[in-house]
């Protein structure tokens, strides 16, 4: 490990140093590179030809203004514009450029001549000699051809300087190509070994993992059945723990209501009517149907996995079928109005009676458990394809859009029938059934507005189409 770590550092420590290297001539390569983009060496040559051009443009107005040719005002402009020349010239960066090159003296020494050749000229020919404004414009001329050759002499020290330069570029150029080939070298080397590494360490690890592997699939053979086991038995005790809960809670009002009533008649009996007495036993009948009514529901639970049809399976009218459970359900005192829909020779389907009356009662009796005893309830026929459909529509509460994907869950209720008498069970028996002749249930509902189940069974070959 130790050795590891030593050529690890010691990769680090040679990559490190190059890349300063990098770093370092790549900032001197961008410093180069901005002077080189710097203009200022054509801007000083122009602005000195143009100090040279006005210079000869004054020595010609001189000599026109001695001759008598000149317009009065031409020499005062041209003294004007050769001043504005070396105005600008004497500012940086151009006169800057002078002083790096040194010849800085050069130019003021133009520029002293200058302004005294100007002041001269500009006094006018009072008191000077024809000769003397003539030497002036000689000495401009003369003026003109020093800007000229300080042009020159500046040009020629930066081109040397620009040579030092390149030079220097080419140097930082090379020390920049090595650092990098010097970091591509190393960074080969190191991947190199490291490669080496990775596959003797990959064929130890493989072996290692072969090994886990192994160790975990027993494992994994050997917990599989017990997760199974433990989340089955979990699930069951969820599923039994809230039937309980449910059953206990349903039981306890009918057994409240039995329980008050046998207490006034026992202490009270004298005081009361015969109507009122009649009054309380109909409570008790009410009361004692509604115990009757969970325990069937608790059987029921109990056979939904033992459903079988066997033997009783037999052609079924569904209509004479349907409206057999609604009389039977009048006679049991469900007082609501049940609206039967059927076309005209509706065939029949295949199926234990006994099982799909069961289905029919349990859809009609959620249907005016759910609803206000105004509202309508409604159980159509009709034919799909090669089914044989009934939908029980009512105008209930409806059911939540979270409570509907578990509604047929067994033992699980709405969470807003959480007061009203239930236990879970009708649904999924239900579609148990449904399941046990080939058939299915479905609904739709919408919170507050109502809901619509909907059954489907196979017709009967004889009636299906081909």
């Amino acid at each position: 490990m130790r050795h590891i770590a030593g050529i690890y550092l010691l990769a680090l420590a040679s990559v490190a140093s190059f890349l300063v290297l990098m770093v370092l001539s790549f900032g001197e390569l961008r410093t180069m590179v901005r002077q080189l983009s710097d203009n200022t060496g054509e801007n000083m040559v122009w602005m000195v030809s143009q100090l040279t051009r006005e210079a000869m443009r004054v020595s010609l107005a001189t000599e026109r203004d001695l001759r008598g040719d000149a317009a009065p005002e031409e020499l005062a402009f041209r003294l004007d514009m050769l001043q504005s020349r070396i105005r600008v010239i004497s500012e940086p960066p151009i006169y800057d450029f002078f002083t790096r090159n040194g010849l800085a003296q050069d130019f003021d020494a133009i520029r002293v001549t200058a302004e005294r050749l100007s002041t001269a000229l500009l006094a006018g020919p009072q008191g000077q000699p024809v000769a003397g404004r003539a030497g002036l414009a000689r000495e401009m001329e003369e003026l003109a051809n020093a800007s000229s050759a300080l042009a020159n002499a500046s040009m020629l020290r930066e081109r040397d300087r620009l040579g030092l330069q390149y030079d220097t570029m080419r140097e930082a150029s090379g020390r920049l190509l090595a650092a990098s080939l010097a970091v591509m070298a190393v960074g080969l080397g190191l991947g190199s070994w490291l490669l080496r590494s990775l596959v003797r360490q990959r064929r130890v690890s493989e072996q290692l993992r072969d090994h886990q592997e192994g160790l975990e699939r027993i494992v994994a053979e050997r917990t599989s059945a017990l997760h199974e086991a433990l989340a089955t038995e979990r699930h069951a005790k969820e599923i039994y723990r809230s039937f309980i809960t449910t059953v206990s809670h349903q039981f306890r009002t009918p057994l409240a209501v039995i329980n008050m009533v046998g207490q006034r008649l026992t202490r009270r009996a004298h005081q009361f009517t015969p109507a009122q007495v009649q009054q309380k036993a109909e409570n008790v009948t009410t009361a004692t149907a509604r115990l009757l009514e969970l325990l069937t529901s608790v059987n029921r639970a109990a056979l939904i996995d033992r459903l079988e049809i066997g033997e009783n399976r037999e052609s079924i009218d569904l209509v004479a079928l349907c409206a057999r459970v609604i009389g039977e359900m009048r006679r049991l005192g469900y007082a609501r109005a049940i609206t039967l829909e059927a076309p005209a020779n509706l065939p029949g389907c295949s199926g234990d009676p006994v099982l799909l009356a069961q289905v029919i009662e349990n859809l009609l009796s959620n249907a005016i458990k759910y609803s206000d005893p105004q509202t309508p309830i409604t159980l159509r026929l009709t034919i799909e394809g090669d089914r044989l459909c009934g939908a029980v529509e009512d105008q209930g509460i409806g059911i939540p859009a979270e409570d509907q994907p578990r509604i047929f869950e067994r033992f699980h209720r709405g969470s807003n029938v959480a007061n009203l008498f239930g236990t879970g069970v009708g649904l999924s028996l239900s579609r148990t059934v449904l399941a046990l002749h080939g058939g299915e249930l479905s609904f739709s509902s919408v919170l507050g507005e109502g809901s619509v189940f909907t059954f489907r069974l196979p017709l009967e070959p004889a009636h299906a189409a081909p």
